[in-house]
């Protein structure tokens, strides 16, 4: 998506020149002279209409803007983030898109009118980064004339805040594969500082599926939506994603890209099957499950070096006239985990009888070393952003299509997953799965713990806590009683320091 186009549209473009000279004109007001009638003031500019028939190719003219939470609202297409005052990210989410382009303006931060964003040529002049993250090259420019290309092989760029006024950004010289790091070759990098102060980032993307957003230091769960709803010049997507019960849908620019039915096949935790548990009486544990780890000697009461199941049963609060409610429960993570299996089954589904009851398509399977997530719906292993040293909290939402009740509505049963740091950014990662098991009014939340990993489903939220000023919304989640258990099972599958003798001697015999 580009700002100018050809020559029909400088008519448009000029016309936002007009626009803003007006308003900048009512900001500042004029003075008269005594007995001499004040000259009203011009009316604000018009937002112009804008359609989603057909790709958008260009901006132009005037929007009207409207501040969204990215929880709510995936950022897509356009949208306009404040920088803040320290370091910074530009993030192109998920990197599995392979046609995401991503083009960032860092415009000035007076062309932000109080709810209307106006289009100006001089825009075009501002410091300017093109990403291309499938092909990992950038194009960089400090004045938005002339482009130097350097390369980044991560979905994310970092700009470090200097002393000074600057920003500097590191970007490599060269196309840098993982075969050429494996054969020694160097990386060279390359700084490049730009001043960003009082300017304000314009994000554009080319699809309404590349989530590409800012990431700052300080929370961000707010940003300003270009693309107004109320603006739309013919009809938009069906809404999609309803709150459980709840007749208001979330208001977005796509449909999420879902498999239904479910083909997932793979299970990739083969270690719990034919389960074995130590017995009850050893473990010395109260029913409650929350909390890391226990303060007790006993290894077996802290879970340490074992697989521990903590299983939750889960319902739904009356809310009948309740509005602007959820359905959503977190997870932490401390910083040691190898991986979790979140497992939402019937009521009464625990693993106990895990080897009758388990389905893979009941499952999200995450691996924070390896960083990849496979969910429900399929056998796809989406990228993750981060090990369990970055990621420490994970939300489960749940939606449904606006059917007309969503208890019969089992095949676009929609579960919603955002990560990140909690104490930080918002938790800006999200993935989206098709899961029905996640639907009935009781349930069963099992989570499944690798040997010593730090991870409990938090059960307080009585209210969702924004990572905003709003105002927190009721949770309609309950979840009653937990059972805690230890697993005997172990990977025998793991090699064992005599099994590494026996491959180095086979790699020495075929040398």
């Amino acid at each position: 998506m580009m700002i100018l186009g050809n020559r029909r549209m400088m008519k448009a473009i000029i016309l936002g020149v007009l626009c803003l000279g007006q308003a900048m004109v009512k900001r500042k007001g004029t003075v008269n002279a005594p007995g001499i009638q004040k000259t009203p003031d011009p009316p604000p500019p018009t937002p112009d209409k804008w359609s989603l028939q057909g790709p958008v190719e260009s901006i132009q003219g005037t929007y009207k803007m409207e501040t969204v939470r990215i929880d709510d609202h995936p950022p897509t297409l356009a949208s306009v983030w404040e920088l803040g005052g320290g370091d910074f990210s530009i993030v192109a989410w998920p990197p599995k898109h392979f046609f995401c382009s991503v083009h960032v303006l860092f415009i000035d931060s007076k062309y932000k009118g109080r709810g209307n964003f106006h289009v100006v040529p001089d825009m075009v002049k501002s410091p300017t980064v093109k990403f291309y993250p499938p092909i990992g090259k950038v194009e960089i420019s400090l004045d938005g004339s002339t482009y130097e290309t350097l390369y980044n092989l991560r979905s994310s760029i970092h700009f470090k805040k200097l002393p000074s006024s600057e920003y500097a950004v590191e970007l490599s010289t060269q196309h840098l594969d993982k075969q050429k790091e494996f054969e020694g070759e160097a990386n060279q990098m390359q700084t490049i500082k730009m001043k960003l102060d009082s300017r304000m980032a314009l994000v554009l993307t080319n699809s309404r599926y590349c989530f590409a957003h800012i990431i700052k230091t300080q929370r961000n769960a707010d940003y300003s939506q270009l693309f107004d709803r109320a603006t739309h010049d013919g009809d938009l997507p069906k809404d999609i994603l309803y709150r459980y019960e709840d007749p208001r849908a979330m208001k977005l620019f796509f449909i999420p890209q879902v498999t239904a039915p479910s083909t997932k096949s793979v299970d990739l935790l083969p270690i719990l099957l034919n389960p074995e548990f130590y017995p009850p009486a050893q473990m010395r544990q109260k029913p409650s499950c929350n909390g890391f780890r226990s303060a007790s000697r006993n290894p077996l009461k802290r879970a340490i070096g074992v697989i521990s199941v903590d299983s939750w049963l889960g319902g739904m609060k009356n809310m009948r006239g309740m509005e602007s409610r959820e359905e959503q429960f977190y997870i932490d993570v401390g910083k040691e985990c190898s991986w979790i299996r979140i497992w939402i089954s019937n009521q009464g589904n625990k693993m106990q009888n895990y080897d009758t009851a388990f389905k893979p398509e009941e499952a999200i399977d995450i691996f924070f070393d390896q960083q990849f997530v496979v969910g429900p719906d399929s056998d796809e292993a989406r990228p993750l952003s981060g090990n369990s040293t970055q990621i420490n909290r994970i939300s489960i939402r749940r939606h449904w299509d606006g059917s007309s009740t969503p208890k019969s509505n089992t095949e676009k049963r929609i579960v919603q997953m955002s990560y990140g740091r909690a104490a930080g950014p918002a938790l800006t990662y999200i993935e989206y799965f098709h899961m029905p098991s996640f639907l009935q009014a009781d349930f069963q939340v099992n989570l499944i713990k690798a040997p010593k990993c730090e991870a409990n489903l938090v059960t307080s939220g009585d209210t969702i806590r924004t990572q905003s000023a709003n105002r927190p919304r009721v949770n309609s989640l309950l979840f009653k009683t937990c059972e805690r258990s230890l697993l005997k099972n172990t990977n025998d599958d793991a090699l064992k320091p005599s099994d590494l003798e026996d491959l180095k001697k086979a790699d020495q015999s075929v040398q």
